[in-house]
Protein backbone atom coordinates (compact mmCIF):
# COMPACT_ATOMS: atom_id res chain seq x y z
CA UNK A 1 0.00 0.00 0.00
CA UNK A 2 0.98 3.39 -0.70
CA UNK A 3 1.06 6.55 1.30
CA UNK A 4 -1.82 7.64 -0.08
CA UNK A 5 -3.98 4.39 -0.06
CA UNK A 6 -2.96 4.61 4.06
CA UNK A 7 -4.20 8.41 4.13
CA UNK A 8 -7.13 7.26 2.93
CA UNK A 9 -7.71 4.31 5.18
CA UNK A 10 -6.68 6.37 7.76
CA UNK A 11 -8.77 9.38 7.31
CA UNK A 12 -11.79 7.39 6.43
CA UNK A 13 -11.47 5.93 9.96
CA UNK A 14 -10.76 9.01 12.01
CA UNK A 15 -14.08 10.44 10.04
CA UNK A 16 -16.13 7.24 11.98
CA UNK A 17 -14.75 7.62 14.92
CA UNK A 18 -15.13 11.30 15.39
CA UNK A 19 -18.98 10.98 13.78
CA UNK A 20 -19.15 8.70 16.41
CA UNK A 21 -17.73 10.55 19.47
CA UNK A 22 -20.23 13.61 18.34
CA UNK A 23 -23.36 11.42 18.81
CA UNK A 24 -22.47 9.83 21.69
CA UNK A 25 -21.74 12.95 23.50
CA UNK A 26 -25.56 13.25 23.70
CA UNK A 27 -25.69 9.90 25.82
CA UNK A 28 -26.75 10.36 29.44
CA UNK A 29 -28.63 7.22 30.85
CA UNK A 30 -29.70 3.79 30.52
CA UNK A 31 -32.19 4.10 27.73
CA UNK A 32 -30.00 6.32 25.60
CA UNK A 33 -26.95 3.45 25.67
CA UNK A 34 -29.23 0.67 25.32
CA UNK A 35 -32.25 2.40 23.13
CA UNK A 36 -30.58 5.43 21.55
CA UNK A 37 -32.84 7.22 23.56
CA UNK A 38 -35.55 5.85 21.52
CA UNK A 39 -35.50 9.39 19.15
CA UNK A 40 -33.13 8.29 16.33
CA UNK A 41 -34.04 9.51 13.08
CA UNK A 42 -35.70 7.09 10.99
CA UNK A 43 -32.60 7.64 8.07
CA UNK A 44 -29.87 6.62 11.04
CA UNK A 45 -31.61 3.86 11.92
CA UNK A 46 -32.34 2.72 8.44
CA UNK A 47 -28.68 2.87 7.06
CA UNK A 48 -27.64 1.05 10.07
CA UNK A 49 -29.66 -1.75 9.48
CA UNK A 50 -28.54 -1.93 5.87
CA UNK A 51 -24.86 -1.66 7.09
CA UNK A 52 -25.78 -4.33 9.20
CA UNK A 53 -26.73 -6.38 7.08
CA UNK A 54 -24.92 -6.13 4.12
CA UNK A 55 -20.34 -5.72 5.04
CA UNK A 56 -18.04 -5.02 2.67
CA UNK A 57 -17.17 -9.35 2.30
CA UNK A 58 -20.98 -9.99 1.46
CA UNK A 59 -20.47 -7.49 -1.48
CA UNK A 60 -18.00 -9.49 -2.58
CA UNK A 61 -19.10 -12.90 -1.67
CA UNK A 62 -22.66 -12.74 -2.86
CA UNK A 63 -21.61 -10.77 -6.65
CA UNK A 64 -19.04 -14.14 -6.96
CA UNK A 65 -21.65 -16.87 -5.61
CA UNK A 66 -24.40 -14.90 -8.37
CA UNK A 67 -21.54 -15.06 -10.88
CA UNK A 68 -20.81 -18.63 -10.48
CA UNK A 69 -24.59 -20.19 -9.50
CA UNK A 70 -26.66 -17.81 -11.34
CA UNK A 71 -29.24 -14.56 -10.40
CA UNK A 72 -31.31 -17.06 -8.70
CA UNK A 73 -28.80 -16.04 -5.66
CA UNK A 74 -29.59 -13.18 -5.30
CA UNK A 75 -33.03 -13.83 -4.19
CA UNK A 76 -32.41 -14.59 -0.34
CA UNK A 77 -30.44 -11.24 -0.23
CA UNK A 78 -32.73 -9.37 -1.87
CA UNK A 79 -35.68 -10.46 0.30
CA UNK A 80 -34.15 -11.03 3.13
CA UNK A 81 -32.16 -7.48 3.39
CA UNK A 82 -35.12 -5.80 2.00
CA UNK A 83 -38.63 -7.07 2.57
CA UNK A 84 -37.44 -8.60 5.51
CA UNK A 85 -35.88 -5.44 6.82
CA UNK A 86 -39.14 -3.30 6.14
CA UNK A 87 -41.23 -5.83 8.05
CA UNK A 88 -38.52 -5.66 11.06
CA UNK A 89 -38.77 -2.58 11.25
CA UNK A 90 -42.58 -1.44 11.11
CA UNK A 91 -44.15 -4.89 12.45
CA UNK A 92 -41.89 -6.45 14.14
CA UNK A 93 -39.89 -4.19 16.25
CA UNK A 94 -42.55 -1.66 16.85
CA UNK A 95 -45.18 -4.95 18.24
CA UNK A 96 -42.15 -5.78 20.55
CA UNK A 97 -41.79 -2.39 21.64
CA UNK A 98 -45.49 -1.91 22.80
CA UNK A 99 -45.20 -5.39 24.36
CA UNK A 100 -42.50 -3.80 26.86
CA UNK A 101 -39.73 -6.45 25.11
CA UNK A 102 -36.62 -4.53 23.71
CA UNK A 103 -34.62 -7.77 23.07
CA UNK A 104 -35.16 -11.49 21.52
CA UNK A 105 -34.09 -12.98 25.10
CA UNK A 106 -36.49 -11.43 26.86
CA UNK A 107 -39.36 -12.31 24.74
CA UNK A 108 -38.18 -15.80 25.14
CA UNK A 109 -37.75 -15.55 29.28
CA UNK A 110 -41.61 -14.61 29.58
CA UNK A 111 -42.68 -17.47 26.66
CA UNK A 112 -40.55 -20.56 28.45
CA UNK A 113 -38.81 -19.16 31.43
CA UNK A 114 -35.58 -18.09 32.62
CA UNK A 115 -33.24 -21.38 31.21
CA UNK A 116 -34.32 -20.64 27.46
CA UNK A 117 -33.01 -16.86 27.81
CA UNK A 118 -29.78 -18.20 29.08
CA UNK A 119 -29.87 -20.68 25.82
CA UNK A 120 -30.45 -17.48 23.66
CA UNK A 121 -27.62 -15.95 24.71
CA UNK A 122 -25.46 -18.47 24.43
CA UNK A 123 -25.95 -19.13 21.09
CA UNK A 124 -25.55 -14.92 20.76
CA UNK A 125 -22.60 -14.80 21.91
CA UNK A 126 -21.12 -18.10 20.05
CA UNK A 127 -22.50 -16.38 17.11
CA UNK A 128 -20.78 -13.27 17.82
CA UNK A 129 -17.33 -14.74 18.68
CA UNK A 130 -17.65 -16.83 15.35
CA UNK A 131 -18.19 -13.68 13.40
CA UNK A 132 -15.41 -11.64 15.16
CA UNK A 133 -13.00 -14.76 14.24
CA UNK A 134 -13.87 -14.22 10.71
CA UNK A 135 -13.57 -10.54 10.62
CA UNK A 136 -10.10 -11.13 12.33
CA UNK A 137 -8.87 -13.57 9.56
CA UNK A 138 -9.99 -11.07 6.89
CA UNK A 139 -8.48 -8.40 8.13
CA UNK A 140 -5.16 -10.39 8.57
CA UNK A 141 -5.04 -11.61 5.51
CA UNK A 142 -5.55 -8.28 4.40
CA UNK A 143 -2.93 -6.72 6.38
CA UNK A 144 -0.58 -9.27 4.81
CA UNK A 145 -1.47 -9.39 1.61
CA UNK A 146 -2.33 -6.16 0.54
CA UNK A 147 -0.69 -4.27 2.98
CA UNK A 148 1.98 -6.45 3.39
CA UNK A 149 2.71 -6.62 6.75
CA UNK A 150 4.43 -9.26 8.53
CA UNK A 151 2.07 -11.76 10.63
CA UNK A 152 2.75 -10.67 14.04
CA UNK A 153 2.40 -7.04 13.50
CA UNK A 154 -0.69 -7.49 11.58
CA UNK A 155 -2.32 -9.25 14.60
CA UNK A 156 -0.93 -6.35 17.20
CA UNK A 157 -2.73 -4.40 14.59
CA UNK A 158 -5.81 -6.35 14.71
CA UNK A 159 -5.40 -6.24 18.89
CA UNK A 160 -5.18 -2.75 18.85
CA UNK A 161 -8.17 -2.20 16.49
CA UNK A 162 -10.37 -4.78 18.58
CA UNK A 163 -9.36 -2.71 22.23
CA UNK A 164 -10.28 0.72 20.52
CA UNK A 165 -13.64 -0.55 18.87
CA UNK A 166 -14.65 -2.18 22.49
CA UNK A 167 -13.89 1.24 24.31
CA UNK A 168 -15.46 2.97 21.12
CA UNK A 169 -18.79 1.00 21.47
CA UNK A 170 -19.07 0.91 25.14
CA UNK A 171 -18.61 5.21 25.24
CA UNK A 172 -21.63 5.80 23.71
CA UNK A 173 -23.85 3.03 22.95
CA UNK A 174 -26.42 2.25 20.43
CA UNK A 175 -26.41 5.94 19.50
CA UNK A 176 -22.52 5.40 18.58
CA UNK A 177 -23.34 2.17 16.70
CA UNK A 178 -26.05 3.50 14.76
CA UNK A 179 -23.94 6.40 13.67
CA UNK A 180 -21.17 4.46 12.79
CA UNK A 181 -23.04 2.02 10.93
CA UNK A 182 -25.03 5.34 9.22
CA UNK A 183 -21.27 6.59 7.85
CA UNK A 184 -20.04 2.89 7.19
CA UNK A 185 -23.38 2.47 5.14
CA UNK A 186 -22.61 5.79 2.80
CA UNK A 187 -18.91 4.63 2.32
CA UNK A 188 -19.79 1.34 1.01
CA UNK A 189 -22.30 3.18 -1.11
CA UNK A 190 -20.28 5.31 -2.59
CA UNK A 191 -17.72 2.98 -2.72
CA UNK A 192 -20.11 0.67 -5.16
CA UNK A 193 -20.68 3.61 -7.43
CA UNK A 194 -17.03 3.89 -7.98
CA UNK A 195 -16.10 1.38 -9.10
CA UNK A 196 -18.99 0.77 -11.40
CA UNK A 197 -17.84 3.86 -12.93
CA UNK A 198 -14.29 2.71 -13.06
CA UNK A 199 -14.84 -0.93 -14.51
CA UNK A 200 -17.62 0.53 -16.43
CA UNK A 201 -15.02 2.98 -18.67
CA UNK A 202 -13.00 -0.56 -19.13
CA UNK A 203 -14.82 -1.10 -22.29
CA UNK A 204 -14.62 -1.77 -25.99
CA UNK A 205 -15.10 1.95 -28.18
CA UNK A 206 -15.99 -0.52 -30.84
CA UNK A 207 -19.88 0.36 -32.02
CA UNK A 208 -21.61 -2.59 -31.19
CA UNK A 209 -20.44 -1.99 -27.08
CA UNK A 210 -18.92 -5.53 -26.77
CA UNK A 211 -18.41 -5.88 -23.08
CA UNK A 212 -15.51 -7.11 -21.98
CA UNK A 213 -14.09 -7.50 -18.44
CA UNK A 214 -12.38 -4.87 -16.39
CA UNK A 215 -9.52 -7.39 -16.34
CA UNK A 216 -8.82 -6.64 -20.13
CA UNK A 217 -8.57 -2.83 -20.39
CA UNK A 218 -6.16 -3.46 -23.45
CA UNK A 219 -7.75 -6.17 -25.00
CA UNK A 220 -10.80 -3.71 -25.00
CA UNK A 221 -9.32 -0.95 -26.78
CA UNK A 222 -8.18 -3.34 -29.32
CA UNK A 223 -12.02 -4.31 -29.59
CA UNK A 224 -12.41 -3.00 -33.30
CA UNK A 225 -9.49 -5.20 -34.41
CA UNK A 226 -11.42 -8.67 -33.59
CA UNK A 227 -14.79 -10.42 -33.88
CA UNK A 228 -16.81 -12.38 -31.53
CA UNK A 229 -18.45 -15.05 -32.73
CA UNK A 230 -21.40 -15.49 -30.92
CA UNK A 231 -23.07 -18.45 -33.29
CA UNK A 232 -20.52 -21.20 -32.53
CA UNK A 233 -22.65 -24.14 -29.70
CA UNK A 234 -23.82 -27.30 -29.96
CA UNK A 235 -26.33 -29.19 -28.62
CA UNK A 236 -24.78 -32.64 -28.03
CA UNK A 237 -22.97 -34.00 -24.52
CA UNK A 238 -22.22 -30.91 -21.80
CA UNK A 239 -18.49 -32.18 -22.19
CA UNK A 240 -14.96 -30.32 -22.58
CA UNK A 241 -14.78 -33.28 -25.59
CA UNK A 242 -17.30 -32.24 -27.97
CA UNK A 243 -16.34 -28.27 -27.25
CA UNK A 244 -13.33 -29.36 -28.34
CA UNK A 245 -14.38 -30.89 -31.23
CA UNK A 246 -16.98 -28.22 -32.49
CA UNK A 247 -13.53 -25.59 -31.74
CA UNK A 248 -11.29 -27.19 -33.34
CA UNK A 249 -12.71 -28.84 -36.25
CA UNK A 250 -16.38 -27.29 -36.96
CA UNK A 251 -18.22 -30.49 -36.74
CA UNK A 252 -18.89 -32.99 -33.41
CA UNK A 253 -17.37 -36.30 -34.67
CA UNK A 254 -20.33 -39.21 -35.52
CA UNK A 255 -20.40 -42.56 -36.67
CA UNK A 256 -16.94 -43.10 -35.52
CA UNK A 257 -15.68 -40.28 -38.36
CA UNK A 258 -13.20 -38.03 -36.92
CA UNK A 259 -13.23 -34.69 -38.67
CA UNK A 260 -9.84 -33.02 -38.98
CA UNK A 261 -8.12 -29.81 -36.77
CA UNK A 262 -8.61 -27.07 -39.42
CA UNK A 263 -4.92 -26.42 -39.35
CA UNK A 264 -4.33 -30.01 -40.82
CA UNK A 265 -7.06 -29.21 -43.61
CA UNK A 266 -4.80 -26.29 -44.20
CA UNK A 267 -1.62 -27.86 -44.82
CA UNK A 268 -3.60 -30.65 -46.66
CA UNK A 269 -4.98 -27.84 -48.91
CA UNK A 270 -1.77 -25.99 -49.55
CA UNK A 271 1.02 -27.79 -48.28
CA UNK A 272 4.46 -26.28 -46.66
CA UNK A 273 5.75 -23.39 -47.22
CA UNK A 274 9.34 -23.88 -46.10
CA UNK A 275 11.03 -26.69 -44.22
CA UNK A 276 8.70 -26.40 -41.32
CA UNK A 277 5.76 -27.82 -41.40
CA UNK A 278 2.16 -26.86 -42.05
CA UNK A 279 0.28 -26.87 -38.58
CA UNK A 280 2.32 -26.90 -35.26
CA UNK A 281 0.74 -27.97 -31.70
CA UNK A 282 2.26 -25.51 -29.12
CA UNK A 283 3.40 -26.63 -25.72
CA UNK A 284 1.67 -30.25 -26.34
CA UNK A 285 -1.59 -31.91 -27.48
CA UNK A 286 -4.41 -31.85 -24.54
CA UNK A 287 -4.95 -34.90 -22.44
CA UNK A 288 -8.06 -36.59 -20.95
CA UNK A 289 -10.78 -33.96 -20.23
CA UNK A 290 -13.04 -35.81 -18.33
CA UNK A 291 -15.19 -37.28 -21.38
CA UNK A 292 -12.86 -39.73 -23.08
CA UNK A 293 -13.44 -38.89 -26.24
CA UNK A 294 -11.43 -37.10 -29.49
CA UNK A 295 -10.98 -33.86 -28.77
CA UNK A 296 -10.09 -33.26 -32.70
CA UNK A 297 -6.31 -32.34 -32.74
CA UNK A 298 -4.95 -34.40 -35.25
CA UNK A 299 -5.96 -34.69 -39.22
CA UNK A 300 -8.57 -37.33 -38.55
CA UNK A 301 -9.67 -38.89 -41.90
CA UNK A 302 -7.22 -36.84 -43.97
CA UNK A 303 -4.36 -39.24 -42.86
CA UNK A 304 -1.39 -39.17 -40.31
CA UNK A 305 0.77 -37.90 -42.82
CA UNK A 306 -1.08 -34.36 -41.91
CA UNK A 307 -1.41 -34.78 -38.24
CA UNK A 308 -0.07 -31.67 -36.81
CA UNK A 309 3.73 -30.99 -35.88
CA UNK A 310 3.31 -31.06 -31.15
CA UNK A 311 6.50 -29.10 -29.58
CA UNK A 312 6.32 -31.66 -26.37
CA UNK A 313 8.31 -28.41 -24.61
CA UNK A 314 7.71 -25.72 -22.31
CA UNK A 315 9.42 -22.52 -24.12
CA UNK A 316 9.10 -20.50 -20.80
CA UNK A 317 12.13 -23.07 -19.20
CA UNK A 318 15.80 -21.68 -19.52
CA UNK A 319 16.60 -24.69 -20.64
CA UNK A 320 14.12 -24.96 -23.82
CA UNK A 321 14.67 -27.07 -26.36
CA UNK A 322 12.44 -29.10 -28.75
CA UNK A 323 12.55 -32.53 -28.20
CA UNK A 324 12.92 -34.54 -31.63
CA UNK A 325 14.34 -31.88 -33.65
CA UNK A 326 17.90 -31.23 -33.04
CA UNK A 327 20.15 -34.54 -33.51
CA UNK A 328 22.41 -35.56 -30.60
CA UNK A 329 25.24 -33.33 -29.63
CA UNK A 330 27.42 -36.74 -30.18
CA UNK A 331 26.05 -36.99 -33.89
CA UNK A 332 27.47 -34.38 -36.28
CA UNK A 333 25.68 -33.63 -39.44
CA UNK A 334 28.28 -35.55 -41.45
CA UNK A 335 27.38 -38.33 -39.24
CA UNK A 336 23.72 -37.79 -39.73
CA UNK A 337 23.86 -37.16 -43.67
CA UNK A 338 25.60 -40.96 -43.60
CA UNK A 339 22.96 -42.40 -41.75
CA UNK A 340 20.07 -41.10 -44.28
CA UNK A 341 22.09 -42.11 -47.43
CA UNK A 342 22.09 -45.69 -45.32
CA UNK A 343 18.51 -45.64 -44.82
CA UNK A 344 17.91 -45.18 -48.94
CA UNK A 345 20.09 -48.15 -49.15
CA UNK A 346 18.47 -50.03 -46.92
CA UNK A 347 15.28 -48.78 -49.00
CA UNK A 348 16.16 -49.14 -52.32
CA UNK A 349 16.38 -53.05 -51.46
CA UNK A 350 12.66 -53.73 -50.29
CA UNK A 351 10.83 -53.11 -52.74
CA UNK A 352 7.83 -54.95 -52.22
CA UNK A 353 7.44 -52.94 -48.79
CA UNK A 354 7.60 -49.94 -50.49
CA UNK A 355 4.59 -50.57 -52.26
CA UNK A 356 2.44 -50.60 -49.29
CA UNK A 357 0.97 -47.56 -47.65
CA UNK A 358 2.43 -47.46 -44.67
CA UNK A 359 5.54 -47.88 -46.29
CA UNK A 360 4.73 -44.49 -47.99
CA UNK A 361 3.57 -42.66 -44.93
CA UNK A 362 6.79 -43.87 -43.33
CA UNK A 363 8.59 -42.14 -45.79
CA UNK A 364 6.73 -39.22 -46.04
CA UNK A 365 7.20 -38.58 -42.27
CA UNK A 366 11.00 -39.47 -42.54
CA UNK A 367 11.55 -37.13 -44.92
CA UNK A 368 9.79 -34.36 -43.47
CA UNK A 369 11.67 -34.83 -39.95
CA UNK A 370 14.95 -35.45 -41.43
CA UNK A 371 14.25 -31.61 -43.60
CA UNK A 372 13.51 -29.93 -40.35
CA UNK A 373 16.41 -31.41 -38.29
CA UNK A 374 18.35 -29.49 -41.16
CA UNK A 375 17.06 -27.00 -41.90
CA UNK A 376 18.84 -24.16 -40.06
CA UNK A 377 16.29 -21.83 -40.90
CA UNK A 378 13.48 -24.72 -38.93
CA UNK A 379 15.94 -24.34 -36.33
CA UNK A 380 16.23 -20.62 -36.03
CA UNK A 381 12.16 -20.63 -36.05
CA UNK A 382 11.98 -21.96 -32.32
CA UNK A 383 15.16 -20.53 -30.71
CA UNK A 384 13.52 -18.11 -28.88
CA UNK A 385 16.93 -17.05 -27.61
CA UNK A 386 17.17 -14.88 -30.83
CA UNK A 387 14.37 -11.95 -29.42
CA UNK A 388 14.98 -9.59 -27.25
CA UNK A 389 14.55 -9.76 -23.72
CA UNK A 390 12.13 -6.79 -23.27
CA UNK A 391 10.05 -8.52 -26.18
CA UNK A 392 9.97 -11.48 -24.41
CA UNK A 393 9.30 -9.63 -20.68
CA UNK A 394 6.13 -8.20 -22.47
CA UNK A 395 4.85 -11.33 -24.15
CA UNK A 396 4.90 -12.53 -20.19
CA UNK A 397 7.78 -15.30 -19.15
CA UNK A 398 4.85 -18.03 -18.82
CA UNK A 399 4.12 -21.22 -20.86
CA UNK A 400 1.39 -19.36 -22.45
CA UNK A 401 2.64 -15.73 -23.45
CA UNK A 402 6.28 -17.84 -24.84
CA UNK A 403 3.84 -20.10 -26.69
CA UNK A 404 2.18 -16.72 -28.07
CA UNK A 405 5.90 -15.47 -28.82
CA UNK A 406 6.81 -18.45 -30.39
CA UNK A 407 3.47 -18.68 -32.67
CA UNK A 408 4.30 -15.49 -33.70
CA UNK A 409 8.02 -16.66 -35.00
CA UNK A 410 6.39 -19.67 -36.64
CA UNK A 411 4.32 -17.95 -38.75
CA UNK A 412 7.03 -15.58 -39.79
CA UNK A 413 9.60 -18.72 -40.45
CA UNK A 414 6.30 -20.22 -42.67
CA UNK A 415 3.97 -22.02 -40.80
CA UNK A 416 0.75 -21.69 -42.01
CA UNK A 417 -1.34 -22.93 -38.57
CA UNK A 418 -0.30 -22.31 -35.35
CA UNK A 419 -2.69 -24.09 -32.30
CA UNK A 420 -1.79 -22.81 -28.50
CA UNK A 421 -3.30 -25.07 -25.86
CA UNK A 422 -3.86 -23.49 -22.55
CA UNK A 423 -6.35 -26.23 -21.58
CA UNK A 424 -3.99 -28.97 -21.49
CA UNK A 425 -5.69 -31.64 -19.15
Amino acid sequence: MTTIDWSIVVGLNALVFGFGAVWSIKTKSDVDWFLGGRNLPFWLVGMSMFATSVDGGEYVSINGVTYRDGMSMLVGPIFGVGVGGIIAAFLVVPTMYRAGFFTNAEYLESRFGISVRVISVLVQIQYRTAVLAMIAVSLHLMLTEVAQLEALPAWIVIAVLALATTLYAAWGGLKTVAATDFLLGMIMLTATLTLWLAISDKRSDFPLAIKISELFPRHAQHGDKFSVIRSCHHTAAAVHDTGHQMMQTGRLFTGGINTPHTGCVAGFLQGRRTDLPAHVVLPESMGSTGGNLPHGQDAGFLGKAHDPFVLMADPSKKNFRVPDLLPPKSIGEARLDRRRRLRQIVDSTVKDFEASENAKLLDSSFQAAFRIITSEKARAAFDLSQEPKSVREKYGMTRFGQCCLLSRRLIEAGVRFVTVNTFLT
